[in-house]
């Protein structure tokens, strides 16, 4: 799906991040799609050729249950200093942890806000996210490529799947622009649906220390609103989706929720993909 030339496909460094890793709890059986990006893809590219990492957020629960799925720790752990603002005033310390599942190196992010909660991304007691949800993940999408640093390969492609990982895609486009570990990554974010759009005030903007000049029409802003998936869609190389049938729907407004033009564009592009799972035969 990536890249198609079979002679390139082991020099390529592939790395994966999502905040979906709702396949080791297996509590309500609802995303399908991440155990399908985070497991299945991953060794397929393996298998293709491709050198794979797949970054996550930490969740304690995981613990009780991480095992059973064949990923064990390696014993190896680093510390990471994470800048909260554009001054650099503030830092947040995190916790990259480093596993393996089946010869896939799997690096989680641990910080306690994002990972100690007994709830993840959904407050329980409210049934609505937690307020704090868009620091939480800017911190971890920070520590997320900041974590790239940490291992021996430079990323030629980073693969961002999920909502709250739009952050990944925004930030490696802006605050990471002149790094030169990732400003020659491509840019790849995959969303099952814009169908439940991530809308935040703009008070909560200043969570995500950028310049203003971000929060426009033609990248972050959304009727007013900070829109993370349309940041995320406008930062990368590639948007895919499931369905080619459903990239049609969502140039019409009845299925675009809004970003229908942003898809239009982006679609003219070439940079718009509807993608097929397929089947695991295995």
């Amino acid at each position: 799906m990536l890249i198609r030339t079979k002679d390139k496909r082991e020099h390529l460094n592939v790395v994966l991040i999502s905040n979906y890793f709702d396949f080791f709890l297996d509590e309500h059986n609802f995303f399908k799609s991440s155990f399908y990006f985070t497991c299945n893809f991953s060794h397929a590219l393996k298998k293709a050729g491709y050198n794979i990492t797949v970054i996550l957020p930490w969740y304690k629960k995981l613990e009780e249950v991480i095992q059973k799925f064949g990923v064990s720790y390696i014993g190896k752990s680093e510390k990471l200093l994470i800048p909260l603002d554009k001054t650099g005033n503030e830092d947040k310390e995190v916790e990259a942890r480093f596993f393996d599942c089946e010869g896939i190196e799997i690096i989680f992010i641990y910080e306690p806000t994002l990972s100690d909660r007994e709830d993840f991304v959904i407050d329980s007691s409210t049934n609505f996210f937690f307020p704090d949800n868009l620091k939480r993940f800017a911190v971890f999408s920070k520590a997320a490529i900041e974590s790239l640093k940490l291992i021996p390969l430079r990323p030629d492609v980073i693969h961002v799947f999920g909502d709250w990982s739009s952050i990944v895609a925004i930030y490696a486009r802006i605050l990471f622009k002149y790094d030169n570990l990732i400003n020659r990554a491509k840019i790849v974010f995959t969303i099952p649906s814009l169908e439940n759009q991530i809308l935040l005030p703009p008070e909560q903007y200043s969570h995500l220390s950028l310049e203003w000049k971000y929060f426009s029409y033609e990248f972050l802003e959304f009727y007013g609103k900070v829109n993370i998936i349309k940041g995320g869609i406008v930062a990368s190389d590639t948007t895919t989706f499931f369905s080619n049938s459903y990239v049609s729907e969502i140039t019409k407004s009845d299925f675009g929720n809004g970003l229908e033009g942003v898809i239009i564009q982006k679609l003219n592009e070439g940079k718009i993909k509807g993608i097929l799972p397929g089947i695991d035969y295995e």
